[in-house]
């Protein structure tokens, strides 16, 4: 066995269990990835590194979806069963039964007279950064995903900053370092026990009174004779908070980030706002939100050298894929105007996530909103990556900015 590979088939270690990784993580990437088109974990998950391979792997039919929560560590617990009942972790058929039953929500029909309401909770949170000059996450990255998601499934605003909290510990239960400290693991599941006890009451009070909002749409949703059970429900209220939260707080804070720190596309924007559109795509390529996903071989699959036995799950890195130059040989390079996207921070095949329309219509939104109302955007401090867990973003952001 390798010194430095735990499976013993001398592929490069990628540590994701080492904050150095976190805080210089395409560093470490691109490293792994000029080494070898595959690299494996400290718990022995091999790891496609290279775009070619990690779109072969997403789009493939030999392959399904794998435990995305044992590959970092946790094997039990409300937390690891609430993941197992919910779209992401299923295979057709039932998968393509859940899909075609939550789908109905973030179509861009049900997004689009949305947006008016995303503009007026952007304007809002906005208005207090530059009234101050200044942002950090808490801000704004946090406030607007939170708010947006709360007046889709109908939650009062009263109870926003407690959903924040727990969204955020939910957010936590991906991360390789919650397996080991017994005292977050255990913070993670009463997080997960607590949005479950919530959502049976709201579910339960709107078989009563329903509303026009997403979760009485989800209880009434039927396809001919087949419905979601409340407890399918339940489980994507969690999920849908999740989900709509921390992943895309983490992308505005990104977002945040590069338009502090590339002025020149910043400007871009502010000369023709419709540019926030391709924005969106460059921001998700550059910066992946999710670091990786896994999937499973239903046979035994060899690519590009390495050998992927059957059902025994197998990463692919969104992050290093993303800035992989082969192909694209400018791909560290941050630009709005590129032709070829390459953004598969939402998935790829019929895993797409679900709420995609959703986050890019609040990314788009912000990034036009952080580029049109100001005349500039500056870092006030070092940024500081939370490290760790598989959705990136910041602990900490320290931005000022000078109204137009």
């Amino acid at each position: 066995m390798s010194a430095t590979d735990p499976t013993g088939t001398n592929l490069p270690l990628l540590r994701l269990e080492d904050p150095d990784t976190w805080h210089e993580l395409h560093g470490h990437l691109a490293k792994v990835r000029a080494a070898s088109p595959f690299a494996v974990t400290e718990s022995g998950l091999k790891m496609a590194m290279r775009y070619v391979d990690v779109e072969s792997v997403l789009r493939s039919n030999a392959f399904e979806f794998g435990d995305l929560i044992a590959a970092v560590g946790t094997t039990s617990g409300t937390f690891y069963n609430w993941w197992h009942q919910t779209i992401s972790s299923y295979n057709p058929p039932d998968h393509t039964r859940l899909r075609r039953l939550l789908g109905g929500a973030f179509t861009p029909k049900r997004v689009n007279p949305l947006r008016a309401t995303i503009e007026q909770i952007t304007d809002e949170a906005l208005n207090v950064c530059l009234d101050r000059g200044a942002m950090d996450i808490n801000d704004f990255a946090h406030v607007l995903p939170m708010r947006v998601m709360a007046t889709l499934l109908g939650i009062p605003s009263s109870e926003h900053a407690r959903y924040e909290e727990l969204t955020i510990l939910v957010g936590a239960g991906f991360s390789p370092a919650t397996a080991g400290n017994p005292e977050l693991s255990g913070r993670v599941n009463a997080a997960v026990t607590e949005l479950y006890e919530y959502s049976r009451e709201v579910v339960a009070r709107k078989h009563r009174e329903p509303g026009p909002d997403l979760i009485s749409a989800l209880v009434e949703e039927r396809d001919g004779a087949d419905r979601l059970t409340d407890d399918e429900v339940v489980n994507h209220i969690i999920f849908m908070l999740f989900a709509g939260h921390d992943t895309t707080r983490g992308a505005l804070s990104i977002a945040s980030m590069l338009l502090a720190t590339h002025p020149d596309q910043t400007q871009l924007i502010r000369e023709d706002p419709t540019r926030a559109r391709d924005a969106v795509d460059e921001v998700m390529r550059y910066e992946s939100t999710v670091t990786f996903t896994t999937r499973q071989p239903l046979e035994d699959v060899e690519i590009s050298g390495v050998h992927l036995p059957k059902g025994v799950p197998v990463g692919v890195c969104l992050a290093s894929a993303a800035r992989d130059t082969q192909g694209m040989p400018d791909a560290g390079t941050f630009d709005i105007l590129r032709k070829e996207k390459r953004a598969i921070s939402f998935g790829s095949g019929i895993h797409f996530c679900l709420g995609a329309n959703l986050a890019r219509a609040e990314i788009e939104i912000a990034i036009r909103a952080l580029a049109t109302r100001t005349s500039g955007i500056a870092l006030d401090g070092e940024p500081s990556w939370h490290p760790f867990k598989n959705v990136r973003g910041f602990d900490s952001l320290p931005l000022t900015l000078k109204a137009s």
